[in-house]
């Protein structure tokens, strides 16, 4: 019995091993501050989750588009998918023409919306995840992975809702690239019911005083939180290392590319040349239990109603 699981898990192995690889490219001060262990725990996860090899590609700084797609193909010849943060979109696009058929996807910054099918390349395929397809896989462009903010501020509501609700106070909102009136709306919208008021700020140097605060939550940047702890509960949204964070954050929306990897390769697979818009993704969302308790925990399954 011993000897055939251990046969079995041999082959698991070397079929594991065998399959065309998925590649993360990632620069330095991302991991520094995602935090180097954490980073190899994801990509261990994350193949296991697709069954295929994870390698990450790490780049400097100041590397151009040429030394982008260089890096990557240099990582590996035949990979499965590679995924590329916004910052590197141009580098993206010379590996999706060199690697057409390498699942080549972007993950866009939020509040960037992909390029038009009109303005692409003539020849290189729509890109776009979801739309009508006939049956061709995309070739030579990359795909075009947005941020679902309409979801994530929805769930951020619903979030600070629940936890300003036994508290005395206003709920401020630090906002940020890419929320927009119609993301403001949907966090209006999770925030249904809630008698306090919602205050939106542009800086943290716009704070309320803190016993004013029944709760807060950063959309934006948050240098001053991660200096300091405050009384009220926050709902952060970060990719950083939480062991940087503050006792007092309870909800965090992460949007980094080692955490959406699955559910991007995943949508890739399923992908097929169309007019169709580009596909959105809303981040993952991490419940610190002891500061947020246990009406949070369908927070993820949570979607904002289709109309309103």
């Amino acid at each position: 019995m011993f000897f055939a699981l251990f046969l079995l898990c041999c082959a698991a192995c070397a079929v594991f091993f065998s399959r065309r690889p998925v590649l993360l490219i990632l620069d330095g001060p991302f991991v520094v501050l995602y935090g180097e262990g954490r980073l190899k725990a994801r990509s261990f996860i994350t193949g296991l989750s697709l069954f295929r090899p994870v390698k990450t590609v790490l780049l400097s700084d100041a590397i151009g588009p040429d030394g982008v797609a260089l890096a990557a193909a240099d990582r590996a010849k035949k990979p499965y998918a590679a995924l590329f943060p916004g910052r590197y979109r141009e580098g993206a696009e010379l590996y999706a023409a060199q690697r057409p058929l390498t699942h080549t996807i972007v993950l866009l910054e939020p509040g960037i919306k992909a390029p038009p099918t009109g303005d692409r390349p003539e020849g290189a395929g729509n890109g776009s995840f979801g739309g009508p397809g006939d049956g061709e896989a995309p070739q030579g462009y990359p795909r075009f992975l947005e941020r679902d903010l309409r979801a994530d501020l929805y769930r951020a509501g619903l979030a600070a809702a629940l936890l300003a609700q036994d508290r005395e106070g206003l709920t401020a909102c630090l906002t940020g690239p890419g929320m927009g009136d119609t993301e403001k709306e949907a966090f209006a919208l999770g925030m249904a019911g809630v008698s306090g008021e919602v205050r939106y700020i542009s800086s943290e140097l716009e704070l309320p005083p803190d016993e004013t605060l029944a709760a807060a939550v950063f959309f934006g940047p948050a240098e001053r939180l991660f200096m300091r702890k405050a009384p009220y509960p926050v709902v952060l949204f970060t990719w950083m290392d939480l062991s940087l964070a503050p006792d007092n954050v309870a909800v965090v929306f992460d949007d980094s590319l080692p955490s959406l990897a699955v559910r991007a390769v995943k949508m890739a697979a399923l992908d097929r040349t169309g007019e169709g818009p580009a596909a959105s993704i809303p981040a993952s969302i991490h419940i610190i239990q002891k500061n947020a308790g246990k009406p949070l925990l369908s927070l993820s399954r949570q979607k904002p109603p289709e109309n309103y």
